[in-house]
């Protein structure tokens, strides 16, 4: 039986972090960092909060019905709407497939922090709307600090930040939880650069697309598309 994931051109990506998830250590929390589901295009500053679209919510929904039993997922979102639309989604996906989860809330932090000056380089720099291509070219500026940081979060502060987060909330509910943060193509990107060393992928960061990792040790064990990541964490990731 088939699944929305199956029927929409973006699903793939999410399939395979499906997939990813069934090979996880089960003895051993884990978290996962993914974009939100599918929304209409954004085409200019005033479309910023845009919501999901009704595949984009039957997606999550099918998304957290094919989660592995056996964890308790607990969901994160970013502080905008279709995050948390994404993440309430998932978790009733989760509850009708007969899984446990609960809601935790907004995770406390945010990239933007000078709302008129980031409306300002959108106008420049996404001149085309939000495209994969522009989102990349995005975040390689991003990442390259050709934005000040007293209006735009450094992509290190911000990895330096989840890493926080992660750490405090990794394992804090037991061995079989999964810390499910929903958020955006940029952020997950910004980790898998900080976090990985890994560059964006060929068809950038999908709809409920990203990356589901486990820490043993110092050690890093993460799974991404057709990625599977063994490394050591950074020297600045704090125990």
């Amino acid at each position: 039986m088939t699944g929305v994931l199956d029927r929409v051109e973006w699903g793939g990506p999410a399939l395979k972090l499906l997939a990813h998830c069934r090979s996880l250590d089960p003895a051993l929390p884990a978290a996962m960092h993914i974009r939100h589901s599918e929304r209409p295009r954004i085409h200019n500053p005033d479309d910023l909060h845009a919501l999901l679209n009704k595949s984009g919510r039957e997606a999550a929904r099918d998304f957290g019905s094919r989660l592995p039993g056996g964890r308790l997922y607990r969901l994160h979102y970013s502080y905008f709407d279709r995050a948390r639309e994404t993440a309430e989604e998932i978790l009733e996906g989760v509850e009708e497939a007969g899984g446990e989860g609960e809601m935790v809330g907004t995770v406390d932090l945010e990239t933007i922090l000078d709302l008129e000056r980031y409306n300002h380089y959108f106008e420049r720099d996404f001149l085309e709307g939000d495209t994969p291509e522009s989102a990349a070219d995005y975040f390689y500026k991003w990442a390259s600090n050709r934005y000040p940081p007293e209006e735009i979060l450094p992509t290190l502060n911000f990895a330096q930040r989840c890493a926080d987060i992660l750490i405090k909330d990794l394992g804090s509910q037991g061995s079989r939880s999964m810390e499910v943060y929903v958020s955006h193509d940029t952020w997950v990107m910004a980790l898998m650069y900080h976090w990985f060393g890994m560059g964006p992928p060929r068809d950038w960061v999908r709809f409920i697309d990203g990356f589901v990792l486990q820490i043993k040790g110092s050690r890093f064990k993460a799974f991404t598309g057709d990625s599977e990541i063994d490394l050591h964490l950074p020297h600045w990731w704090s125990p």
